[in-house]
């Protein structure tokens, strides 16, 4: 996934994720894949599409969101990288430092 960051490659990468939701009967629930999901999305500005898989993560792994920090700094890096998210970075960095993951 992380080879496919490039605009030309997006299209793969979305094949991949699509095979890998295949895989696993709908919810990938594999922590390395989550994150290389969260980061391959963030790179390409598809930040939606982040904010969906994270609250996914939240409804069906609650135990797993509010204690990986891998996750959380996948998402954070998501907005990061985009100019025009600060807000929402800074945000998401406050509730994971307060431990406020509601």
């Amino acid at each position: 996934l992380i080879a496919c960051t490039s605009a030309s490659l997006f299209d793969i990468g979305q094949q991949i994720h699509e095979q890998l939701i295949a895989k696993y009967g709908g919810y990938i629930d594999e922590l390395s894949l989550q994150i290389s999901l969260l980061h391959f999305y963030g790179k390409m500005g598809k930040i939606k599409v982040c904010e969906q898989m994270f609250s996914a993560i939240k409804d069906a792994e609650y135990d797993k969101y509010c204690t990986q920090t891998l996750l959380w700094n996948a998402m954070l890096q998501s907005y990061a990288s985009h100019h025009g998210y600060l807000q929402q970075s800074l945000q998401l960095f406050t509730q994971m430092k307060n431990g406020t993951n509601a």
